[in-house]
């Protein structure tokens, strides 16, 4: 389905990761083994499977269409996480906290699902699909959801105070690192308990390619002060909310600019 000259290596493939965490570097180390030609091969390798993927989602849908259970029937389209994909020098997924590992592709529709015939720029998270479900499904439930119902989207209708960060967060894996992001759709601002943080400016920086944090030492006194506080208080107020064991203010563990206690003042 695709000729290897029309894949391309990600804009930002080359970048060497200098100003990011080390164990970045080491990551991107692991892959450096690969030529450019291999890398591209599997670029075409990844899409075809996506594409295979499609297919066999299609048989659903034919199924469902054929038992005329589509006006009844809520279908959505998601995956559990992105693929690095040669951005940055990566593959799979795994601690660099870049958004072509967190930014999934989903559709959702079916029966409940209005024509809306409009563009929606919102902040989408996984998290937000288990309300939308219950919702749909008339279950009120007692438990406090980080997500929220994406039910006034799916109505075509206004949704009210609807959030304007995201968040991301790693408790590690089998060898390495503790990591909490927020972001919006100008700041990524990434807390790194096993390395130095990292600051992009999305709208000037979209590829994330340049560290704003690189090389500072005192974040407090820096020109992005103002912008870490801020993003921080957000970080830890959602931790807080949401009950995550990373609010920890030991003296050992308090590395972040600024500590939990932000959300209180």
């Amino acid at each position: 389905l695709y000729d290897i000259k029309d894949i391309t290596l990600p804009d930002n493939f080359y970048d060497y990761m200098e100003d990011k965490p080390s164990l970045y570097r080491r990551t991107k180390e692991r892959y450096s083994q690969l030529s450019e030609a291999e890398h591209l091969e599997s670029i075409r390798h990844f899409y075809a499977f996506c594409s295979y993927e499609d297919y066999l989602f299609g048989r659903i849908i034919d199924q469902v269409e054929e038992q005329n259970l589509m006006e009844n029937t809520l279908i959505m389209y998601v995956s559990d996480h992105g693929d690095y994909i040669g951005s940055h020098g990566l593959w799979a997924k795994g601690l660099p906290c870049f958004k072509e590992a967190y930014h999934v592709c989903s559709m959702i529709g079916g029966g409940p699902v209005a024509d809306q015939g409009r563009e929606e720029n919102s902040l989408i998270s996984l998290t937000d699909y288990a309300p939308t479900f219950l919702e749909l499904a008339g279950i009120h439930s007692e438990r406090k959801f980080p997500g929220k119902s994406l039910v006034p989207f799916i109505r075509n209708e206004r949704a009210e105070e609807w959030r304007t960060e995201l968040y991301t967060q790693t408790n590690g894996n089998e060898a390495y690192g503790i990591q909490r992001s927020v972001f919006n759709k100008k700041w990524k601002y990434v807390f790194n308990a096993f390395d130095y943080d990292e600051l992009y400016d999305l709208e000037e920086d979209p590829q994330e390619l340049t560290n704003l944090l690189h090389g500072i030492k005192n974040v407090k006194d820096s020109e992005y002060a103002k912008v870490i506080r801020d993003m921080c208080k957000k970080m830890w107020k959602f931790a807080y909310e949401n009950k995550d064991n990373c609010v920890n203010s030991y003296i050992m563990t308090a590395f972040a600019p600024y500590g939990p206690g932000i959300i209180f003042e």
